[in-house]
């Protein structure tokens, strides 16, 4: 689905995205549900799983995913993608993740949807392009 809104829907060309943040997108993509373990976030915190008392109660599932495929890279032979990359580009790359891992948990969905409405609404109405590609929230 990533691969397809950036090279079918042209969205890596509409928001002017590089290297870094396409890779983030599907990398992001590939790791977003990754050690699922099949009960929600409501679950988790109603019944003070220990993954809720990890992540105080906050994006508890999305938070997993990050922390356990970044401890799967740093520990497990062979899978650390990042060996090569410079300091510069591995903290882009680690920040844009987090974000669009975090941005999955269902309980900011309608909030998300709502900026994405006013803004689309916005740009129709001015001058101001959507997405502007100078805006990391915009990405």
């Amino acid at each position: 689905s990533a691969y397809c809104f950036l090279k079918t829907f042209g969205l890596e060309e509409v928001a002017k995205l590089d290297g870094k943040d396409v890779f983030s997108v599907l990398f992001s993509a590939a790791i977003h549900d990754v050690d699922h373990p099949a009960l929600n976030n409501v679950f988790q915190v109603k019944t003070r799983a220990e993954l809720a008392i990890k992540y105080n109660d906050k994006a508890v599932l999305e938070n997993h995913h990050v922390s356990f495929a970044y401890t799967v890279i740093a520990e497990e032979a062979g899978c650390n993608v990042f060996k090569d990359i410079d300091n510069s580009t591995y903290t882009t790359v680690r920040a844009n993740t987090i974000a669009m891992v975090l941005s999955t948990d269902i309980s900011k969905h309608f909030e998300e949807l709502g900026k994405l409405k006013t803004k689309t609404n916005q740009q129709a109405t001015s001058d101001v392009p959507f997405p502007d590609p100078e805006k990391n929230e915009d990405k």
